[in-house]
Formats: C-alpha cells, structure tokens, sequence
C-alpha cells in the first residue's frame, strides 16, 4: 500500500481526521501522519513503509469486518469467503467490476438490495449472499 493508497483508503473511508482513521487502525494519529507522508519530517531520505498487516486491516475494514472475536451483528453474521471480500474491495476501489457477462455498478447492486453502503463501507445484505455465490460460479 503507497501512501497516496493509505490517502486515498482514509478518505474513501469517510475518516475526516488522523485521528480517526489511526483508532479504527489502532495505532497513533503520529503514524497515519508519517504513512499519508511516506517519509520522516526529520529525515525525508527515510521512507516509512505501510506495513502488510496495516494494509490487510485498512482492507478489512473497508468491508466492514470486525477484529477477530469481537462479536458481529446479528445481520452480518454470514461468514464471507475471501472471494466475497475480494469483491467488496474491488467495489470500492473501481466502483464497477466486469465479470463474463458484463459491469456491474454498485448503485445498481444496492438498489437490487444485494449491498448497502453505509458510511462509505459495502456490506453484502443477507440476499447478497446467494447473488455472490452465483457470480464466483459464472467467473470460474
């Protein structure tokens, strides 16, 4: 993830400030600083790098996944298969996604009620399931 990413994922996010993005991160408001930079203020030669698990945390929560055992509404409780979330992302950073038989757009999916979007975050809706399921089918 370039910094320019980790911009661009925190405003897609709906994150108006540092130090929201770096509590839903867990981490300090000084480190999103220094990603959004990718370089230290007090040595710009050094580059700060985002680390592996700061990217995969920055995708799960452009999902709307939880932290590991932390308990899910009752609404999303469907396990998702990396596949599904893997759509999700891609919905997010193309905002349409071709598969065999055409795009599909996302406005379009949460007006069929197979998604919503709330605060920036796709989420599948129970219906959704089945449809997702049916679309890795017709991609294989």
């Amino acid at each position: 993830m370039t910094p320019e990413e980790f911009k661009q994922w925190r405003a897609a996010l709906g994150f108006k400030s540092r130090e929201a993005a770096a509590n839903a991160l867990g981490v300090s408001s000084e480190t999103i600083r220094l990603y959004e930079m990718g370089h230290r203020r007090d040595d710009p030669s050094r580059a700060v790098e985002i680390p592996k698990h700061i990217a995969l945390a920055c995708s799960a929560i452009e999902v709307g996944l939880e932290p590991y055992g932390q308990p899910v509404p009752p609404e999303y409780d469907t396990p998702l298969s990396l596949y599904q979330i893997w759509f999700l992302t891609s919905l997010r950073r193309g905002k349409s996604f071709t598969f065999n038989r055409g795009d599909l757009n996302p406005d379009r999916l949460v007006e069929l009620q197979l998604i919503e979007i709330t605060n920036g975050v796709y989420r599948i809706l129970p219906a959704g399931n089945e449809f997702l399921d049916y679309l890795e089918r017709i991609t294989k």
